[in-house]
């Protein structure tokens, strides 16, 4: 901590000493600053936050391996100088510029799966994919002999492959966003959408929910009013029964009868009853409910009318006996003989 209190204190004697450099340097940091902040900012808004930052990210990491590389040709190779400066970063460079030429595969191969409609296969990154990941294992592996513990070989092992694995995503392309899921030749009995359906968590059904939660409510008006014609059909029979009896069957009448009046003001506020297409409607379903059972009285053709087989009856004509001669039918003219050959 010392040493570091006398190097900021030295630095701050010169800064005092030489204000000229000082300000130029300063200006220049500052107009650095802010031309990285801006191509910062026009990045993320071209790629977006979640690919800035895997790019962010991915750089960061291969620079962790990187100095695992610049100890291993320091140490192994026995490189220093601008030697040491100018290679220990090659497989590095060669890791982003295939990380590159993988996403430009991948766009190109996604295309061609657009064209062709193909909406459940990924794009593949080519050879170019593989070999940011071999790069990366080679790095690592390299970086790991040079360690001076177990945890910093682990820690050179790992760095490398989260290099790689946010290079993999971020050159992946936005095609494996809309990539739908694999066809199959199977549809399963028992499954979640099955089981919302069965249960009423879901409705099978493509329609939007205004819809569909209309019809829920005009279906509770038409329950409510079947049950309430079906109970005073019986009160109507129940004219002559005993007052016990008589009583119970008004009782259920009277409490249909605000069952009904509830739903339909349910209706009306949430289904638009109002509308003449929604009366009508609710009528539809009223008089398909009511008279359900008459299903039963419906003659129905048969089914495989289109396969019976119709009975070909042949008509004979009977011949008129003035119509035929008395000498029998005419004979028919003999064919002309062919002409004889000429002699050669």
């Amino acid at each position: 901590m010392s040493d570091l209190l006398k190097e900021a204190d030295t630095l701050w004697n010169w800064v005092q000493t030489h204000p000229a450099p000082t300000i130029t340097v300063g200006t220049v940091a500052v107009l650095l600053l802010v031309g990285l902040a801006v191509g910062l900012t026009a990045f993320v808004r071209r790629v977006g936050a979640q690919k800035a930052t895997m790019y962010v990210g991915a750089g960061i990491a291969t620079g962790v391996t990187a100095t695992g590389m610049w100890r291993f040709f320091g140490d192994v190779l026995s490189m220093d100088g601008l030697p040491r400066f100018v290679l220990f970063g090659f497989i590095e460079i060669a890791i982003i510029s295939c990380a590159v030429s993988a996403k430009k595969t991948a766009t190109r191969h996604a295309a061609r799966l657009a064209e062709t409609g193909n909406t459940w296969e990924k794009p593949s990154t080519g050879v170019d994919g593989k070999a940011v990941w071999a790069l990366t294992v080679l790095t690592g592996v390299c970086s790991a002999m040079d360690a001076r513990s177990i945890a910093e070989a682990v820690f050179r092992l790992v760095a490398p492959l989260v290099a790689a694995w946010l290079w993999h995503r971020a050159m992946a392309s936005e095609h494996e966003a809309t990539l739908a899921r694999p066809r199959s030749n199977l549809a399963w009995k028992v499954s979640p959408e099955r089981l919302a359906v069965r249960f009423g968590l879901a409705d099978p059904t493509t329609r939007d929910g205004n819809e569909v939660a209309v019809e829920r409510v005009l279906s509770r008006v038409a329950k409510a009013v079947y049950r309430l014609r079906v109970l005073e059909a019986q009160e109507a029979k129940a004219g002559n029964a005993a007052d016990k009896h008589r009583r119970k069957v008004e009782k259920a009448v009277e409490k249909a009868g605000q069952t009904v009046d509830r739903r339909i003001q349910e209706a009306i506020e949430y289904a638009g009853l109002r509308e003449p297409e929604r009366r009508q409607q609710l009528l539809e379903m009223v008089r398909v409910t009511y008279h359900g059972r008459a299903l039963t009285r419906v003659e129905l053709a048969s089914a495989w009318s289109d396969w019976e087989l119709a009975e070909t009856v042949t008509e004979r004509v009977p011949v008129e006996p003035d119509a035929v001669p008395a000498g029998g039918l005419p004979a028919l003219p003999a064919e002309p003989a062919p002409d004889p050959e000429p002699d050669l």
